[in-house]
């Protein structure tokens, strides 16, 4: 069986070693969902606060 990695210039590449790549991005993505979310929620809440505080409602 030839090794579908030769001649990729990565052929020190194992399945065992892209599970593992894969699964640390996928936990980089939901991470970072969430940051962006959490993020979103909280300029918004800081941009209502200065709306509140401004003599100009």
């Amino acid at each position: 069986m030839r090794d579908t990695m030769l001649d990729t210039g990565i052929e020190g590449i194992n399945q065992e070693m892209v599970e593992r790549w894969q699964d640390l991005w996928d936990r980089f993505v939901l991470e970072l969902a969430y940051d962006v979310k959490s993020l979103s929620k909280k300029l918004e809440s800081d941009g209502y606060s200065l709306i509140e505080a401004s003599p100009y409602e």
